[in-house]
């Protein structure tokens, strides 16, 4: 069974039980990222462990550096 989640305002289908994890590496996100679930920032730590569900709101933003 798949859920419906919207990545950066794009309607993405993925495989129920999916993990963030999954999600980053699938999108070719590495390195450094921010991420939020339905207005809510994640902490790094967490990414490996959670689980999307039906219906959330992700947004993720790469972080650069400069100077």
């Amino acid at each position: 069974m798949d859920i419906h989640v919207i990545v950066n305002n794009k309607n993405t289908r993925l495989p129920e039980g999916t993990l963030l994890s999954d999600l980053l590496k699938k999108n070719s996100y590495e390195g450094r990222v921010s991420v939020w679930i339905d207005d809510v920032q994640l902490l790094a730590a967490d990414y490996p462990n959670r689980v999307l569900f039906d219906g959330e709101k992700i947004r993720i933003i790469r972080l650069v550096g400069g100077g």
